[in-house]
């Protein structure tokens, strides 16, 4: 059976005869571990995203929703495992920042152990095979001295719906070739990501059947921020601290409208978004409170203004400010509606969700209850 990544023990492998440093800059793939990848690919075809060490990028899962426990809870359940992880979600909920958090938690007891992503929509042809030859030609190297172990690592398989079929074929036969591993563990941890609905890539006929089922035995839900609203206000303040730490500026929180206003949203671009959004504020505002978001949504420009009537209204003075502002926004809304419909009742009661009798009650209180016509 496969052993947990953090059990796997050892030392980091010695080079092959002729691996240098700059071995690998043209010609074959060497054979090599994780840490070989990034010397290679960034001067070669140029397709890995990023390398991180386990130091390196933000892996905290933020939030105390029930949505943010279950998503911590899912990521530590399938890090003790070897299988591959497809992370789903919508653009911008943050999948890369779970992909690091499964890393960390897979390779705990590794910290040399690598991060390597590749973009599958940008990968030369034959890119992911060379790279999966190359694991098992590392691994088999291991077989005149058992005692030499790799450090380990993870390859992060970015938008994995635009992977090649031929891609998807040598992934597919790597995920079920279990004899390269000489002591049964696996030494790589395969993550994918995907903002698609997978199985509707498969009814289309572009994406293997038997790789998605591989790969969705171990799936991570990344929630909308729409569905973890709750969680909003740690995102803000998280994005303040890192604005302040990033640009300087001296942000102490956020106005209570203004958060409001961010609760009210319904956040399409998710996450991503709404750090985009703090981040705006935080370079225009520079200190103190934020006092406006930067929303496009036309309902909160409706609130904003009702939220200057109604300071205008408190700042009167009057006896009975909010009873004031009550009446007289519905004496409004009456008025408007009459003039709209032409007067007519049914109409104005589709309008109000209200019944005729109530509608003549209130039109009765404010002098706008005009006799029918014998």
């Amino acid at each position: 059976m496969p052993r947990r990544p953090q059990d796997r023990g050892g030392t980091p492998r010695k080079p092959m005869e002729g691996q240098g440093k700059g071995a690998g800059a043209a010609g074959a793939m060497p054979p090599g571990y994780m840490a070989d990848l990034p010397q290679y690919w960034c001067h070669g075809l140029g397709c890995v995203h990023s390398v991180m060490n386990y130091a390196e990028g933000d892996a905290r899962v933020l939030g105390s929703s029930s949505h943010a426990r279950a998503l911590r809870s899912r990521i530590h359940a399938l890090a003790e495992g070897c299988e591959p992880i497809l992370i789903t979600g919508e653009t911008g909920t943050g999948k890369e920042v779970v992909a690091r958090a499964i890393h960390r938690a897979a390779w705990a007891g590794s910290p040399a152990a690598s991060l390597v992503a590749l973009g599958c929509g940008t990968l030369p042809e034959d890119c992911l095979n060379k790279v999966l030859q190359a694991r098992r030609s590392g691994a088999d190297c291991r077989a005149a001295d058992l005692r030499a172990h790799e450090p380990g690592g993870t390859l992060l398989l970015d938008e994995i719906s635009e992977l090649s079929p031929r891609g998807q074929a040598a992934l597919m036969e790597y995920l079920d070739d279990e004899t390269w591993n000489l002591d049964g563990s696996r030494s790589m941890l395969i993550v994918a990501t995907t903002n698609q609905e997978l199985h509707n890539r498969v009814a289309q006929g572009v994406f293997r059947r038997d790789l998605y089922h591989r790969l969705a035995a171990c799936e991570v839900a990344v929630p909308p921020l729409r569905e973890r609203m709750a969680d909003i206000p740690v995102f803000l303040s998280h994005l303040i601290r890192e604005a302040n730490l990033s640009f300087g500026t001296e942000v102490s929180g956020i106005a209570p409208h203004a958060l409001q206003d961010a609760l009210a949203y319904p956040w399409p671009g998710n996450v991503r978004e709404l750090k985009n959004v703090v981040l705006q504020a935080a370079l225009l505002t520079r200190s103190g409170s934020l006092d406006e978001l930067s929303l496009d949504a036309p309902d909160l420009a409706v609130r904003s203004t009702l939220r200057s009537v109604i300071q205008h209204s408190l700042d009167l003075n009057d006896e009975h400010p909010a009873q004031n502002l009550m009446f007289n926004f519905e004496d409004e809304l009456l008025r408007t509606l009459k003039v709209t419909y032409g007067g007519d009742k049914t109409r104005m009661c589709e309008a109000l969700g209200v019944s005729l009798a109530t509608l003549e009650t209130i039109l009765r209180r404010h002098g706008l209850l005009e006799a029918d016509p014998d």
